[in-house]
């Protein structure tokens, strides 16, 4: 007897390996997942712009990757007296705005987009707040007054259009898998929030279609159809749980990494757990132990560069 209902993975369409280059990029569960990602393999950036959410600001932040150059217009100086970008999220925000793009700069030169291999993209919602004087769709309010923003939806459409147009500028090699966030928006009404996850679920279906580069990972319908339950979910009931990033992560290997990749994976997640470890004692002992752990990850790191 079975009490789940367990989804289909779809056929295998990445092999990840130590060496594989990755990035992630969206909404909060690129970088729940993602970070997962980072701890077993050695070659993964998560969310340089910080958390986005929708697929206009997500391609907003691959053109800007592409260039490593930002728009002025894109940096202004908000009331709480600190400089902000409206292509990233707050991470970047600082007291100047040479401060500022100093961090900007510092955050993409973890990123090498003509050498990555594999781009994760999370779609959380089709909803957009854009700037009243300049329609710019921007990826953060960073708490500015409401006054200055106006609130849509994007289309299928839209969004197809654009990441069409985006996608025949990267590298053909670049293969691009898509996810969907399973993170509820209550604030715009649950039938409102579906209807946007349905919009972003059919972009991507078409945008699959059209381009053989593009793969989906059925996270959404994972955490939907066969978590299905409250435990599932952080407090607030909107959130997934860590235990639910967990098994997404768990599902995401077996599709993705061949088994000498898990193994690597999982000796490496065991070696950055043991760095992560606080004793109460700083002592010679434990210092000693540090040093020998972080030579057996770069001996292990070193046997994944092929």
């Amino acid at each position: 007897m079975r009490f789940q209902t367990l989804v289909d993975l779809p056929p295998p369409a990445i092999t990840l390996r130590p060496s594989s280059k990755v990035l992630f990029l969206g909404s909060c569960f690129a970088t729940n997942v993602g970070e997962r990602m980072a701890e077993a393999l050695p070659h993964v950036v998560v969310n340089p712009m910080g958390t986005l959410y929708n697929p206009s600001s997500i391609a907003l932040a691959l053109r800007l990757l592409q260039k490593k150059e930002i728009p002025k217009t894109l940096l202004f100086e908000g009331g709480d007296g600190l400089w902000h970008s409206w292509a990233h999220a707050s991470e970047v925000s600082d007291e100047t705005q040479e401060a500022c793009l100093a961090r900007i700069h510092e955050r993409w030169e973890q990123v090498d987009l003509a050498q990555t291999e594999v781009l994760f993209v999370t779609f959380g919602t089709a909803r957009v707040y854009t700037l009243a004087a300049t329609g710019q769709i921007v990826a953060n309010c960073h708490k500015a007054s409401s006054r200055l923003f106006c609130e849509r939806d994007l289309s299928v459409e839209e969004m197809v259009e654009e990441w069409t147009e985006l996608l025949s500028t990267l590298s053909e090699n670049l293969k691009v898998v898509f996810t969907v966030s399973p993170y509820r928006y209550a604030k715009y009404g649950f039938h409102e929030s579906q209807l946007s996850k349905a919009r972003l679920l059919l972009a991507i279906n078409e945008l699959c279609h059209r381009h053989p580069q593009c793969h989906y990972f059925p996270a959404y319908e994972i955490v939907l159809d066969e978590l299905r339950d409250y435990r599932f979910y952080a407090s607030d009931m909107l959130h997934p749980t860590a235990q639910t990033a967990d098994y997404i992560w768990e599902r995401l290997q077996t599709w993705a990494f061949p088994e000498a990749t898990q193994r690597f994976a999982k000796e490496r997640m065991a070696l950055m757990k043991a760095l992560q470890h606080r004793p109460r004692r700083m002592d010679d002992a434990y210092q000693q132990f540090l040093q020998q752990t972080k030579e057996r990850l770069v001996a292990l790191d070193a046997t994944g560069i092929v």
